[in-house]
């Protein structure tokens, strides 16, 4: 993957690399784990685990969040993986999650005690057991002949050191929150770039340029009325195309038409 992404730059600063990159990619596809890293990830490591930021960059954004679990039903309250203190001073980790992105460190979210904890999490400790998601919205092709693509884990690890944040009830509400809203305005400003490789968006351009005028690191209401209204008017025109990658339809179900 490009390594001269900018992950240590401002929000709004990454969303105009994306707009003005991604038409003359030669792999078009990797920008969907790119937005990932930067919009989810590396928001929760900006917020909770600052100290690991220039790791973050250095590795060129591959750290993966972790919080879609079966039957969760989209909302942090739900979750069952959970992070226990042993009587020996020691934690066990309990985890099943769903769409993790292939990367060297995750950021989990658990329950722990009796609200909620972000830990991060070694891959290679359950590499060995993940299944990869077989969707067709799933898995991006990245580099020659190189693939990145969501798996599904459940495992049990100990572990002795833990580089964990506690976390309220309120706070993983409003971190999930952010991170859905950050994930929107990158998909509006990505969906704006695909459909202008093969239509005329001029009259999306004001709008996209509203949004990097008022993106923030944590969107509110007005950045994602903005936006809805791009997706709404770029995604019809991206999935009519018959070699639209599955992301797109993926997405497309959850966007109102214009």
């Amino acid at each position: 993957m490009n390594t001269a992404i900018p992950y240590e730059k401002p929000f709004a600063d990454f969303l105009r690399y994306v707009y003005e990159t991604y038409p003359k990619s030669a792999f078009p596809e990797s920008y969907v784990p790119i937005i990932a890293h930067k919009a989810t990830a590396g928001y929760a490591v900006e917020k909770y685990f600052p100290e690991l930021l220039p790791e973050f960059v250095k590795c060129h954004g591959d750290f993966v969040y972790a919080i879609s679990e079966p039957g969760w039903k989209n909302s942090p309250l739900n979750i069952q993986s959970e992070l226990k203190k042993l009587p020996d001073g020691s934690f066990e980790l309990y985890a099943n999650k769903s769409f993790i992105l292939d990367a060297d460190v995750g950021v989990f979210v658990v329950r722990h005690e009796k609200e909620f904890a972000l830990v991060i999490v070694d891959t290679d400790n359950y590499r060995t057991t993940r299944v990869a998601l077989d969707m067709p919205e799933a898995t991006y092709l990245v580099g020659d002949g190189h693939y990145i693509t969501h798996y599904r884990a459940e495992f049990t690890i100990p572990l002795s050191i833990v580089p964990y944040r506690p976390i309220s009830k309120r706070d993983i509400l409003l971190l999930s929150r952010n991170i859905v809203f950050r994930e929107q305005v990158a998909y509006a400003v990505l969906a704006a770039a695909e459909a202008s490789k093969s239509s005329d968006t001029t009259a999306l351009q004001s709008r996209v340029d509203l949004l990097f005028k008022r993106a923030k690191e944590e969107p509110g209401q007005d950045d994602i009325a903005v936006a809805r209204e791009i997706l709404s008017a770029a995604i019809v025109r991206i999935v009519a195309k018959p070699d639209a990658h599955g992301f797109w339809k993926w997405l497309a179900k959850f966007v109102k038409p214009a």
